[in-house]
């Protein structure tokens, strides 16, 4: 029988706290939740910075190459780094083909 810690409470404690193995693996459980979010957490900035600079890029060739009207670069830009933002994003959830 294990032994009792003192106070009104002493048993109820004891169990309450569990062994020290159960306690690491409840840390480890945790810590890999944690890190199935993290793996995610810089996507909106990565998604945001892709199709900013594609679609500055666009822009900075239609100022130095073209006179046109609608500025035709800088919307292939900006669709062009949204299909690669799109791309990294589903390739970062579902994980590199093997």
């Amino acid at each position: 029988m294990p032994p009792v810690s003192s106070g009104p409470f002493g048993a109820l404690s004891l169990c309450a706290q569990g062994s020290p193995e159960t306690r690491s693996q409840k840390g480890q459980d945790r810590q890999r939740e944690l890190n199935r979010y993290l793996r995610f957490a810089g996507a909106g900035t990565q998604f945001t910075i892709i199709i900013a600079a594609f679609t500055l890029g666009g822009k900075w060739l239609d100022e130095q190459l073209t006179d046109l009207k609608p500025p035709l670069l800088t919307v292939l830009g900006a669709l062009l780094g949204m299909a690669l933002a799109m791309y990294l994003l589903i390739r970062s959830v579902y994980g590199p083909r093997k």
